[in-house]
């Protein structure tokens, strides 16, 4: 899809950029600030190794495609889903609002967390119907929100979804007629149900 297509290109140019920028690989990897913050979460190193990245705010603007105000953590998704940034020092929107998190200038999809030891997590969809929750012979994926809560579901053996928001699952009306994201999409005509696992 052109979501995909614009994923991916971003992830390369970034990574063209760290490599021609003289940035320090130690910025495409986890301080120990940031490695402390994640374990408070109780989510292990290796999962927050294989999903997060430190980022400066030069790094974080080009990722955003937008001013970043603070450096902190990328939440990076599969290569089918969306990136997710929690700023170390949140900043006001033009709304007045200061969000926790930051998602990319682009149209939203689903947060696919990597998992540290099984390559291709959310690509084998047979593999990945195994692992799910079955009802009435019926395979069901936990939907919630933000990457942090999809990670920890999927550390659990409990394969699971996150969105950036409660109300994105389908895509913006600027766009025409609601559809489900891309990511959710897929899962769903692969023959995938969910089940909603927000805060509330």
């Amino acid at each position: 899809t052109d979501i995909q297509d614009s994923s991916i290109k971003r992830c390369s140019a970034f990574q063209e950029w760290v490599q021609g920028s003289g940035v320090s690989e130690a910025i495409t990897q986890l301080t120990a600030k940031h490695q402390a913050q994640i374990l408070a979460r109780h989510i292990p190193l290796p999962w927050a190794v294989e999903n997060c990245k430190s980022f400066d705010i030069p790094t974080a603007s080009l990722i955003l495609d937008y001013p970043a105000k603070s450096p902190g953590i990328m939440l990076m998704s599969d290569d089918y889903g969306q990136w997710q940034f929690k700023p170390d020092e949140p900043w006001a929107s033009n709304d007045g609002k200061m969000p926790k998190y930051r998602t990319p200038k682009h149209e939203y999809d689903a947060f696919l967390a990597k998992h540290p030891e099984i390559e291709g997590y959310w690509r084998d969809l047979d593999e990945l119907k195994a692992r799910c929750f079955t009802i009435n012979g019926k395979p069901y994926l936990l939907l919630t929100e933000g990457g942090f809560k999809a990670i920890t579901g999927c550390m659990h053996d409990i394969p699971t979804v996150g969105l950036v928001g409660v109300t994105m699952a389908l895509t913006p009306r600027s766009k025409g007629k609601p559809d489900l994201i891309p990511g959710l999409k897929r899962l769903a005509e692969a023959g995938f149900n969910f089940i909603i696992a927000f805060d509330s």
